[in-house]
């Protein structure tokens, strides 16, 4: 039985920090930097593709085959796209600390970032606001459980669905997607697969 609770948005991104093993100042930058806190964010490109939620899930990448309001649901968001932080950060050099840190997360998880080697300009003043406590409040209720956590099975599980979703976003070029874009975003899907590989120690 799922119990509703109402909490700032902020206590509930402190929960998955800790649930998927993320410092709390990692992802609560990515959050402030991607949507400022606000669940209902959503971007729409020139293009026409919504980048929706806590952490503007694209509906090209990480929110592929998703509804907006799924999407806007903040615990499905952080549900379906901290996981993505979580591998980047457990991958990443121990000597990166502070802005640094956050900089090769946001950079390698597909969040706040372009081709997953540079970083959108705006995150050096979110990561500024964040240790500064400067964080807008969102209030949001929570009526979903956390997911279980992934046994070897499962992770293999998602492997596939992984690789069937970056199938369907390389084959929106057929139907009109900007190839650019397509192609960008498949960048980031290629480095977060050979990441995940490692993890499952699987070929």
């Amino acid at each position: 039985m799922t119990v509703k609770k109402t909490e700032g948005v902020w206590t509930l991104v402190q929960d998955k920090a800790k649930f998927f093993k993320v410092p709390f100042d990692i992802l609560g930058t990515l959050v402030l930097a991607e949507s400022g806190g606000n669940p209902d964010a959503d971007g729409i490109d020139s293009n026409g593709v919504h980048s929706t939620g806590l952490l503007q899930a694209n509906q090209l990448g990480q929110g592929a085959g998703k509804t907006i309001e799924w999407l806007k649901n903040p615990v499905n968001n952080l549900n379906l796209c901290t996981p993505f932080i979580a591998r980047a950060y457990a991958n990443m050099p121990h000597t990166l600390t502070g802005y640094d840190a956050v900089r090769y997360v946001a950079s390698w998880s597909g969040h706040n970032s372009q081709n997953g080697t540079s970083v959108d300009a705006d995150l050096p003043q979110a990561y500024k606001d964040w240790m500064a406590g400067s964080r807008p409040k969102f209030s949001v209720t929570v009526d979903a459980p956390d997911p279980p956590k992934p046994t070897h099975a499962t992770a293999a599980e998602r492997l596939k669905q992984f690789q069937s979703t970056r199938q369907s976003v390389a084959d929106s070029v057929k139907v009109g997607a900007n190839k650019d874009l397509v192609n960008a975003t498949l960048l980031v899907f290629d480095v977060l697969e050979d990441l995940l590989k490692k993890d499952l120690q699987l070929p």
